[in-house]
């Protein structure tokens, strides 16, 4: 069985947008096609959202695309697409896709985390802006293989959503999405907790590629690791002091829980307590010696 994963695609949810593949011999290099193929396709939180095979067309040989239409998806801003293809009588094709239709103000966001963090995007950024616009999209695809710098649109995407599960996990807890995120007064915080994830991400590779060399009197030595962990305490602390200051909007929401002293002199305290906890059921309890 060949497994081929491809990470994330990003589309505009409000448009049309075509998820190109193409099915590859592992062994020859040469593009084959499916003899039969099944789908699932899942939405946010894996609802199986179709398994008809027709979702999937194809436009030549080893090639097939996936057809986004907003209206079909308008509820959902992740999709998970599943393919397992017969390719002959003795190999099969397994094909995950993960689709992500953002919103323009997510797609905005990852423009800023890339200025934040991206230094081939400030090093080289013109001639990264005249690519985006390269109508020949295996012109762009190649340019990327031969440098492989910066950050990707993939790359900043998962980036702020593993600095959103950051945010939500810290109490009072939030279920917040990119989607429903507060950005006109928090985007701040939403892009240090993603600089916090892409510098983790950047701290363990350089600790894979970092090395210290010496021969003859003479040394090498490259050294990231130490620099990402300096700036990554500075970043951690002002975006914890934020963090407060944000969560500290949510602390009236949740469940309060107060345990009751046992005896009468516990009853008469909870008595003499201020009316308002009888919102709470707490004032009004029998006690029963």
């Amino acid at each position: 069985m060949w497994d081929i994963t491809k990470d994330v695609d990003i589309v505009h949810k409000d448009f049309d947008a075509w998820i190109n593949f193409e099915i590859i011999n592992p062994d020859t290099g040469e593009k084959v096609d499916f003899q039969s193929w099944q789908v699932k396709l899942y939405g946010f939180r894996e609802k199986l959202l179709s398994s008809d095979p027709s979702i999937i067309e194809k436009i030549d040989t080893g090639k097939y695309r996936f057809h986004y239409i907003p209206e079909n998806f308008s509820k959902e801003y992740e999709l998970f697409l599943s393919i397992l293809g017969n390719i002959d009588a003795n190999n099969t094709f397994f094909h995950n896709r993960l689709i992500k239709p953002l919103s323009p103000t997510v797609l905005r966001h990852i423009v800023l985390l890339r200025n934040q963090i991206d230094k081939a995007m400030k090093s080289l950024g013109k001639k990264i802006d005249e690519l985006q616009y390269f109508d020949n999209k295996e012109a762009l695809d190649s340019f990327w293989r031969d440098f492989p710098i910066g950050y990707t649109d993939q790359h900043c995407v998962l980036y702020l959503e593993l600095g959103l599960g950051m945010i939500n996990i810290t109490a009072p807890y939030t279920a917040f999405t990119l989607i429903d995120f507060p950005y006109a007064y928090a985007s701040n915080i939403l892009i240090d907790a993603a600089t916090i994830a892409a510098l983790e991400s950047q701290g363990i590779f350089s600790i894979d590629t970092d090395f210290d060399y010496s021969l003859g009197g003479k040394s090498i030595v490259v050294r990231h690791f130490d620099n990402i962990s300096s700036f990554l305490r500075d970043i951690a602390d002002r975006f914890n002091e934020n963090l407060k200051v944000f969560k500290s909007a949510y602390r009236t929401r949740g469940t309060t829980l107060i345990q009751q002293p046992y005896g009468i002199i516990g009853f008469r305290l909870i008595q003499l307590a201020p009316t308002w906890l009888a919102r709470f059921g707490i004032g009004v309890t029998r006690w029963q010696g």
